[in-house]
């Protein structure tokens, strides 16, 4: 902070208040100065300034704590709206969000199978969910799109360094849609897109820090410490996938043998599932077909599903031992499918596999919010930096 300068100082405490109007919603002046530490007469300035700007809500009264009852403040959901795609290996989705990460429409295409393709079909996606929600791309009020991707992504450049899903390399994917869109885009990797959904708006929230855990077609990662993806020198922190955990054994799609994906992801589940049964032809519906298996009693897919949960639970106890997280949440497609059948041997791996003095403080919880969660960490892409720079548009209304 530069002392003296009071404009700064304002702008601030209007961040610090409209942060804990998120966080905290509805809520009280009062509680909002208890919070925050600014005097009540700070509090009620600014709140009047953010509802005459249009940014939050009055919405009905609390309860009197011994005189009259307090009026309880919301954000005005749509005063600022942001968009989050996924580029995922088979289809690029974006979604149009609210400032309370609500989705207000979605819109898919299948993956192009060229970079400079998948550039245009990610910005034909961005204005036709703007255009299908009646918005203009007005950046007065779209606060801009965040991109979540599988591989490496540099946040200073905001490029794709590195992604086998897709086959590119340093692919500056921020600078040729930013170009495109003249709206601010922030790519990063998709399992912390993940994180940051669970650790805002699901599983997460109210944590002080969050290991999120995606298992499907890959295996990915997001570490948020208090609120801060956590990215590592070389940006490439999460890639729990490739952590060799079996010397020699099966080769994984990034060239290297006995990596976590290559004996955990979807397609080592199945082929595992059907070395088990006898039958290389089994399961041709791939990882959903050995789910429903497994649900029916089938014995092969049953044994499938708790080895690649105990192999997972032995990469994430090996992050535990290094990084001593207490909070994780697991998710992805795979695990949304299969439910306990993978939660509960990660669990058990865990509580086998971490040191013992912490193995009983990790919690692991299941994510909440479904398929939609990387289009809505996405969002937060955007969104944090709304809440967390210093506010200048209410503070100069």
């Amino acid at each position: 902070m530069r002392t003296g300068d009071r404009q700064l100082i304002k702008e601030l405490n209007v961040t610090a208040v409209i942060t804990t109007i998120r966080e905290h919603e509805p809520i009280s002046r009062v509680d909002i100065a208890r919070l925050t530490g600014l005097s009540k007469a700070t509090v009620t300035s600014i709140t009047q300034m953010l509802l005459r700007a249009g940014l939050i809500l009055e919405t009905g009264s609390g309860d009197s704590r011994g005189g009259r009852r307090p009026t309880l403040l919301r954000l005005n959901p749509t005063a600022r709206l942001a968009v989050g795609v996924k580029i995922a290996p088979a289809r690029i989705t974006a979604a149009l969000t609210s400032l309370q990460g609500q989705i207000l429409e979605m819109t898919s295409v299948d993956l192009p199978s060229e970079p400079p393709a998948i550039v245009e079909a990610v910005e034909a996606c961005v204005r036709d969910v703007i255009h299908r929600a009646g918005f203009t791309l007005s950046p007065a009020r779209l606060l801009g799109v965040g991109v979540g991707l599988p591989g490496i992504v540099d946040p200073t450049t905001g490029a794709s360094i590195s992604s086998y899903f897709l086959r590119w390399q340093n692919v500056p994917i921020k600078r040729l849609l930013e170009t495109r869109l003249g709206l601010p885009v922030y790519p990063e990797n998709d399992a912390n897109c993940f994180a940051l959904g669970e650790y805002w708006y699901g599983a997460g929230r109210g944590a002080s820090s969050l290991l999120g855990v995606t298992v499907g077609v890959g295996i990915g990662a997001g570490l948020i410490l208090d609120g801060q993806i956590f990215r590592g020198a070389l940006c490439g922190a999460g890639e729990v996938g490739h952590m060799i955990i079996q010397r020699d054994g099966p080769l994984c799609n990034c060239g290297r043998f006995g990596c976590l994906e290559a004996l955990a992801a979807d397609a080592a589940v199945v082929q595992r599932a059907r070395q088990l049964k006898g039958d290389w032809e089994a399961y041709p519906g791939g990882r959903p077909e050995v789910i429903l298996a497994a649900q029916a009693g089938d014995a092969a897919a049953r044994q499938a599903l708790a080895e690649a949960g105990e192999w997972v639970g032995l990469g994430l106890a090996n992050l535990v031992n290094v990084l001593s997280c207490d909070f994780i949440v697991v998710g992805g497609e795979a695990v949304s499918q299969a439910g306990e059948m993978l939660l509960q041997p990660i669990r058990a791996a865990l509580q086998r596999y971490v040191f013992s003095p912490l193995s009983g403080r990790v919690r692991v919880e299941a994510a909440r919010l479904g398929d939609e969660v990387w289009l809505i960490g996405a969002t937060v892409l955007a969104l944090q930096r709304f809440f967390h720079a210093p506010l200048k548009v209410a503070v100069t209304r």
